[in-house]
């Protein structure tokens, strides 16, 4: 077994675990956590949950629940919470102050846990070229975070944060964009000719990730929550045979 120490003053946060990870953070008296319903593990008894009901269009195309919980210490000295994501992943920090000059942060739906200080939950849309719309692997909408804090995403597998230069084009399996700076030029192009497309097992399509004007951050991540699922799903078994089909025994 192996031991890891809880934030110190100095930090605000620390991530425990290679997988399935911990994020315990240090409240300071009066502050708070926001978080998706479900992902508390422990924490000290001066911290008290309240859970709100938002009826956000904003939160529900972006792929989060109606409900939010808001932890806060209402006690004199600092407390630690724990928390974990609702699937096997890994906490993913991003602070949404340092985003290379963009001001906010596109995300796969569903990719925000939880969030310290000034973080705003909501979605974009993107409508406007079909193509990317229809094959580029995060749908019509997308999950959009704004704000000056800290954002925890949950991600799977491992976890790849790369920063583009401007200009820079990196291809990348769809599935494994975890999020992208909104500076960043995102689009598809075919996988190759026929034979790549249909055979190599890649699909018909890959992103394209492009630094643009000024450059800025992506995250990516080795297992796709959908991947991983299609690898654990157990082969069907072979279809029963029909009864005129069975021979009568003597």
């Amino acid at each position: 077994m192996q031991s890891y120490a809880l934030p110190d003053a100095a930090n605000a946060y620390s991530v425990m675990g290679g997988d399935c990870q911990i994020l315990n953070i240090r409240l300071t008296p009066g502050s708070s956590v926001k978080c998706e319903p479900g992902v508390l593990m422990h924490m000290d008894p001066k911290i008290n949950p309240k859970t709100s009901f938002a009826c956000s269009c904003g939160r529900l195309c972006g792929g989060e629940d109606q409900f939010q919980t808001k932890f806060t210490n209402d006690g004199k000295e600092d407390a630690i919470i724990g928390l974990t994501p609702n699937r096997p992943a890994k906490v993913v920090p991003v602070d949404l102050s340092n985003l290379q000059g963009a001001k906010g942060l596109r995300c796969k739906q569903g990719a925000w846990m939880a969030s310290l200080g000034d973080v705003k939950v909501s979605y974009e849309t993107d409508f406007c070229n079909c193509a990317r719309c229809c094959c580029g692997g995060q749908g019509p909408i997308q999950q959009y975070l704004t704000g000056t804090g800290t954002a925890f995403l949950e991600g799977h597998g491992t976890i790849m944060m790369r920063v583009l230069a401007a200009g820079e084009k990196i291809v990348v399996d769809q599935t494994s964009v975890l999020a992208w700076a909104e500076n960043i030029k995102f689009g598809i192009r075919t996988v190759g000719g026929c034979c790549a497309m249909c055979c190599s097992g890649e699909g018909f399509f890959n992103a394209t990730l492009n630094g643009g004007n000024h450059g800025g951050i992506v995250i990516l991540e080795s297992m796709p929550f959908e991947k991983y699922q299609a690898a654990i799903v157990p082969p069907k078994p072979p279809p029963a045979p029909k009864p005129e089909d069975q021979h009568p025994t003597a």
